[in-house]
């Protein structure tokens, strides 16, 4: 079943939640807003992860990895992707992809929230 959602309103319900410090539909993690808007639990279940994220000014997170690779997009803010090897500018409209088991972490810069649209993908066997 095809699912749709428009990028402005994903970007709006983000930054709404992040005001609030909640979502019906999503988790708080501290200052972090994330709504999960796609995934093996939702109706219909997806073998794709879809999420947005709203990281407050200041925001700080440890280095961590997935077993599986993982596209954001930023939708509003800027920020740094930190990595295990440097870093990463993020700004709007751009696409990063983390890899398999790459440490990452994103982060906000400046004085306005960082929102991400992100999605994880499933674990490829290469075949």
């Amino acid at each position: 079943m095809t699912q749709r959602w428009k990028l402005g309103e994903l970007r709006g319900e983000a930054q709404e939640a992040l005001a609030r410090g909640a979502h019906e539909s999503g988790e708080s993690f501290g200052d972090r807003v994330q709504i999960i808007k796609a995934s093996e639990a939702s109706d219909p279940p997806s073998a794709v992860v879809v999420g947005v994220s709203a990281l407050p000014p200041g925001f700080r997170r440890d280095l961590h990895s997935h077993a599986n690779e993982e596209v954001r997009i930023v939708l509003s803010g800027r920020g740094v992707m930190d990595l295990g090897d440097g870093s990463e500018p993020m700004n709007v409209g751009d696409v990063l992809l983390t890899g398999a088991f790459e440490a990452h972490a994103a982060r906000p810069v400046g004085s306005r929230p960082l929102v991400l649209l992100w999605l994880i993908l499933a674990v490829c066997d290469g075949s």
